[in-house]
């Protein structure tokens, strides 16, 4: 993997931590083949959906928060049927001083061709306290029919999981020009969110060339209101 696409999805925690101000007449984010429900809900296992009082995120798969960077390891390469360590790559965000250790993996949902799973630990705590899932650009070759659907799918699963409905953004814009699929925050602060950037136009058009597409993230949080980063106290 090029180092550089490991910094992008490594750096993420302030961009997918932000609470955006909405623009509430966004709509529905395109159109787009739905993927079959059924077949995502084995992608997200670390979804406590049954658990009285609604849903519980508590990580991705193996890996949960609060754990050391040796358990994750021993996690990704059980989710990831990983043997070789060297593929997982370590790097630093310079902005935030967190650790992430990312990996490249195919088919991590039903016909999404490459991803990019990276998992964040913080700054203070050197625990896990974000992983986040990108497909797309700059990894994958999907068109933008593709992310459409997958990210369609996404909020439908998501949305059916037990989120408090006043904690729940669906399908709203941010002045950054992506879209918010879904938003949910449980009991505990935890969140879920998937983001959706498209190119102009690329959600009815097949991908051609190397022009970028779009990206669609799924980041799962432990802290969106206070997230483990380096901060400047003050004393200029």
């Amino acid at each position: 993997m090029a180092l550089g696409k490991a910094r992008l999805i490594g750096s993420l925690a302030i961009m997918a931590i932000a609470f955006f101000v909405f623009d509430r007449g966004a709509g529905g984010v395109g159109g787009g083949e739905l993927l079959a429900a059924e077949r995502l809900q084995a992608s997200s296992p670390s979804l406590s959906a049954k658990r009285p009082g609604g849903a519980a995120v508590e990580g991705f798969r193996s890996a949960r928060f609060g754990m050391d960077e040796a358990e994750v390891v021993r996690a990704i390469k059980k989710d990831f049927a990983i043997r070789d360590e060297k593929l997982i790559n370590k790097t630093v965000n310079d902005t935030e001083k967190t650790t992430s250790f990312v990996v490249t993996v195919d088919d991590i949902l039903p016909n999404s061709g490459s991803a990019l799973v990276a998992h964040v630990f913080g700054y203070s705590s050197k625990k896990l306290m974000q992983v986040n899932i990108q497909v797309g650009d700059p990894v994958g070759k999907l068109d933008g029919a593709s992310l459409v659907g997958i990210a369609n799918n996404f909020r439908n699963y998501f949305s059916e999981q037990g989120f408090d409905p006043a904690k729940v953004v669906v399908n709203t814009k941010v002045p950054s020009g992506s879209v918010i699929v879904f938003r949910g925050v449980d009991e505990s602060g935890r969140m879920i969110l998937v983001e959706l950037s498209l190119a102009p136009g690329s959600d009815t058009a097949p991908k051609t060339g190397t022009a970028p597409v779009g990206w669609l993230r799924l980041s799962y949080i432990q802290n969106p209101e206070k997230p483990d980063i380096f901060k400047i106290n003050g004393g200029f």
